[in-house]
């Protein structure tokens, strides 16, 4: 079951304490210094609830599909957090994922981290770095946080952190996902701005329930009929148009089909509009 809103057990780290924990580490090592200027200028926060195992999988098999398609991923920015709670070992945990794109000494890439904090208190850091275009992700071209970590470990660490960021990435990029905005307290603002601290980004809460419901309609084939049309995917897929004597290929992302965030739209209330999907 999806449970959206902010119902988190335990409740994932802010980007704050996210932040006040790599400066306390930036104390005995400077190697953390760019970190923490890259987390000031994250883009914003996206909470994706509390999901259950199943549906994690399943989030995954799409994610999966949609590399297969060779169109990418999209980044809502080049620094960003994912937040979510999810069950595992019997555990409730909250996890915060925190992608950081950097350029430090001729070097860049994706920093890619996921905080798992759980009910007793206790934080674990998993993550990595992935070195090449992050639109198209290779576990040849990342490398764990941990240099110690074997072959078996730098697999599973790329599933936990890197495949969770994508699969969300989807969701996220998915055009129609119903979308909630929460604006920063102008107050709390003010006083980080005295304080010397950066301002706090926007929050997003992503509606996973409405695409639980579409893609189960898509995956059953009960996308409805013609007079009465049900939420479902269009899934992305490559494109091909004739213009003159060239032949063009554009990507067309995801999107879901019959859903404006409350009630499913009628057939008659949507078009595709192909001059967009052309741009």
């Amino acid at each position: 079951m999806v449970d959206f809103g902010e119902r988190y057990l335990p409740h994932p780290m802010k980007v704050s304490e996210i932040r006040d924990m790599i400066v306390r580490l930036s104390k005995f090592d400077a190697q953390y210094n760019p970190t923490i200027k890259e987390l000031d200028s994250i883009g914003g926060i996206f909470n994706f609830g509390t999901i259950s195992k199943n549906f994690s999988d399943k989030l995954f098999e799409d994610a999966k599909k949609h590399a297969a398609t060779k169109i990418g991923f999209i980044f809502p920015f080049p620094n960003f957090a994912f937040r979510c709670s999810h069950e595992e070992n019997g555990e409730i945990v909250g996890k915060t994922y925190i992608s950081l794109n950097f350029n430090v000494e001729g070097k860049s890439g994706d920093l890619m981290l996921r905080f798992t904090k759980k009910q007793n208190g206790a934080v674990q850091i998993f993550g990595g770095i992935l070195k090449t275009n992050s639109t198209n992700p290779s576990l040849l071209d990342f490398r764990s946080i941990n240099p110690d970590d074997t072959i078996e470990n730098t697999k599973w660490v790329y599933h936990e952190v890197v495949d969770q960021i994508f699969m969300f990435s989807l969701v996220l990029a998915t055009k129609n996902i119903p979308k909630t905005t929460e604006t920063p307290s102008p107050k709390l603002q003010q006083k980080r701005a005295k304080e010397g601290l950066p301002p706090l980004p926007y929050t997003t809460n992503v509606n996973l329930n409405a695409y639980m419901i579409a893609r189960n309609n898509t995956e059953s084939g009960n996308t409805g009929t013609h007079a009465s049309p049900r939420p479902h995917l269009r899934r992305a897929h490559l494109r091909t148009v004739v213009r003159g004597e060239e032949t063009i290929t554009i990507p067309v992302q995801q999107c879901m089909v019959n859903w404006d965030g409350g009630s499913p739209l009628m057939r008659e209330e949507y078009k595709v509009k192909t001059t967009n999907l052309e741009k």
